[in-house]
């Protein structure tokens, strides 16, 4: 007696009850509310922006942060703003010629920071400035300040 007609048929059954139980596992669960309904409010923040003047082109510079939400590296000439939280922010920066600095800036929501990064071949430094001077050099590398940002 030939069973493997039986046994193919009984096959493709068990595939169609298993293919049935995964589509409704997959079906199930919660439907989501409404976008409005899970939007909230974003973290109040400061704004800063660190850049590196024209000097030492030839060695590269690193900013981290303390809790690592920023690792970037910084080219001279160049720019990148952040949203970080009130409060201390810790800074650091290392060089290509294995200098290493730290600074600690204390934020106020809503307010807006410049911090220069200052890299030297036998230097290297974090500086806070007035709003006039990094948006002077900030804007020869096209950068538009937002209107009515506060500043610091």
């Amino acid at each position: 007696m030939d069973t493997s007609v039986a046994s193919r048929g009984s096959g493709i059954k068990g595939l169609r009850i298993l293919l049935a139980v995964l589509a409704a596992a997959c079906a199930g669960g919660e439907r989501p509310g409404p976008a409005s309904a899970v939007w909230t409010e974003p973290a109040p923040s400061a704004t800063v922006y660190f850049f590196r003047k024209y000097k030492a082109a030839g060695i590269d510079a690193t900013v981290t942060t303390k809790d690592r939400s920023v690792d970037r590296r910084l080219y001279t000439g160049s720019y990148f703003g952040y949203q970080a939280p009130p409060g201390p922010l810790l800074v650091s920066v290392s060089s290509g010629t294995n200098q290493y600095t730290d600074a600690t800036f204390e934020l106020a929501v809503g307010k807006t920071y410049y911090v220069e990064v200052d890299v030297g071949v036998l230097d290297l430094a974090l500086r806070l400035l007035d709003e006039a001077e990094a948006v002077s050099f900030l804007k020869s590398l096209g950068f538009t300040p937002a209107p009515g940002a506060g500043s610091r």
